[in-house]
């Protein structure tokens, strides 16, 4: 309750000097214009002289008259008469001030008979604020009423706070266990948040609306401040009458974008349903391969909704004001500037699309990375590796690395998979060749034709030995194919005391090869 109070009184301490009108002196020296001000109202402004008095003694002598003027006579009805030099409003039968031809306003050309007739009611509603007043009845009845307001303001702002709190949580329960279908798409917790945050705007909003009416009642309960209280039921009744005709005139535009979504959103789905045919093979174009079906799908739905955004941006409600312009050049410039790294990154990704080098599905290795592409995005690439591991590989990190596709091959001659030696010159190749074909003969998995071979690829310091094998197996078992026929050349090497290490290694006289004796050492077993 104390915060609602203060919610109160703060809104108040910031609306009355909004709406507060200064009187008196306004302009220095020649030409200053004063104010006659009467409650809170502006009447007149006296800015010449007239015989002996000047306009500030002018407006001192109104003052004076008002306050000796009794009640009852604050109600006579305002008269006047017109003469050639001056004009003198009357109440009743009692002269109050004088209009003189320095006091009008010479930018618009105005006259003494226009002028009478802008000051007459402004001096009949001011002088029956001045009357209520100093009626004792009539303040005591408006701080009555606005008694009465503030008690209904706390009343509504109580009722607001706990429809609030009860809409919290039916709308918590709701979204976690009623809405099994969005909350599965976006998450039940999640939802309940934007749920939560949807209600506490609507509450906050309510109260504010509330404070404000309440506001501008109290104002009103009272001749000096009705004046405010009428500024702000007219500001708020100007911006509900401004929001309307905006809305009115925003149904037109709002409409031919809904049309135009629509339509998109229409030719989204036929473009989506053809690329996905040729993606599956069942549409054949010669232009589009299979592989490029997709990005092209993605290219085609991104420029077709630009030109949709493009063709609905004239209909959007508001789109001429410099508001809404600001707005725009504000979100194009945090685009331009936080997009640059995005469009490399989808450019080398479209890149690697249309290059077909590898594709969702194929086992791949990109740099030192190996494992199945899970995805293939326009900003990243996703491996799945045989540690149960998804590697995230930025685009520009993929195109500038090697790629080796070890699916894109796959027939029936298989995976090719290669492992290098180096020895000394001194020991004989045809030893090294033949223990070599051997550890691949004992390994499972690998294809007889094409048979493994050996190949030496370099003779300089030492002796350079690539095995070359192909397996017919998933993919997928490359690594672990791979690590069987290391074991089985370290087993034949060992078998015949062939040491197999560096040369460096071997020159530092370290033991080398492990006789068949110890390949079982604890805690090892014999199969």
């Amino acid at each position: 309750m104390t915060n609602l109070l203060r919610i109160m009184f703060l809104a108040l301490g910031l609306v009355l000097p909004l709406c507060s009108q200064v009187a008196g002196q306004s302009g220095e020296g020649q030409g200053a214009s004063y104010d006659l001000v009467i409650q809170n109202r502006k009447v007149f402004s006296f800015r010449a002289g007239l015989g002996s008095l000047s306009a500030h003694e002018r407006l001192v002598l109104v003052q004076e008259r008002l306050a000796n003027m009794p009640v009852e006579d604050l109600q006579a009805p305002v008269n006047y008469i017109l003469a050639p030099e001056a004009a003198i409003i009357k109440v009743g039968d009692r002269p109050l001030f004088s209009i003189a031809h320095g006091d009008l306003d010479a930018d618009i050309g105005q006259t003494l008979e226009e002028a009478v007739f802008m000051v007459r009611p402004r001096l009949e509603d001011a002088l029956i604020a001045e009357a209520s007043q100093r009626n004792v009845s009539y303040l005591l009845s408006g701080f009555g009423r606005s008694l009465a307001a503030i008690a209904i303001f706390l009343i509504v702002a109580v009722l607001l706070r706990r429809i609030a709190k009860f809409a919290m949580r039916k709308t918590t329960r709701l979204a976690i266990s009623g809405l099994p279908d969005y909350s599965s798409a976006i998450g039940p917790y999640r939802l309940a948040a934007w749920m939560g945050t949807l209600v506490r705007v609507t509450y906050y909003a309510s109260l504010a609306m509330a404070t404000y009416l309440g506001i501008t009642y109290v104002l009103e309960c009272f001749p000096y401040t009705q004046p405010w209280g009428d500024t702000l039921g007219a500001g708020l009744l100007r911006l509900i009458l401004s929001m309307g005709k905006s809305v009115l005139h925003g149904i037109p535009g709002i409409f031919a974008i809904a049309v135009i979504a629509f339509v998109a959103r229409g030719l989204t789905r036929l473009i989506n349903n053809y690329f996905k045919s040729m993606e599956r093979g069942d549409t054949a174009v010669s232009w589009i391969h299979p592989d490029t079906a997709a990005p092209t799908r993605r290219i085609v739905v991104a420029l077709l909704w630009v030109f949709a955004v493009v063709m609905a941006y004239p209909h959007i409600p508001g789109n001429e004001s410099i508001a809404f312009k600001s707005i725009s050049v504000f979100i194009g410039l945090l685009v331009s500037f936080g997009s640059a790294g995005v469009v490399n990154q989808a450019m080398n990704g479209l890149a690697i699309m249309y290059a077909r080098s590898f594709k969702t599905g194929d086992y791949v290795k990109i740099g030192e990375v190996e494992g199945t592409v899970s995805e293939l995005s326009m900003l990243s690439t996703k491996l799945h590796t045989i540690r149960h591991e998804e590697i995230v590989i930025p685009n520009s990190v993929v195109i500038s690395q090697t790629t080796h596709n070890y699916t894109r091959l796959l027939d029936e001659h298989g995976v090719g998979i290669s492992t290098t030696l180096r020895f000394n010159h001194d020991v004989p190749w045809r030893q090294v060749h033949a223990l070599l074909l051997m550890a691949a003969k004992n390994t499972n998995g690998l294809t007889k034709d094409p048979a493994p071979y050996v190949i030496q690829t370099d003779l300089g310091s030492a002796c350079e030995y690539t095995l070359v094998v192909h397996m017919v197996a998933d993919p997928k078992l490359r690594q672990f194919v791979k690590s069987e026929l290391h074991q089985n050349i370290q087993d034949s090497f060992n078998q015949f005391g062939l040491k197999l290490m560096t040369p460096l290694y071997i020159e530092s006289g370290m033991p080398g090869a492990v006789p068949p004796e110890k390949w079982y050492a604890d805690p090892a077993k014999r199969e």
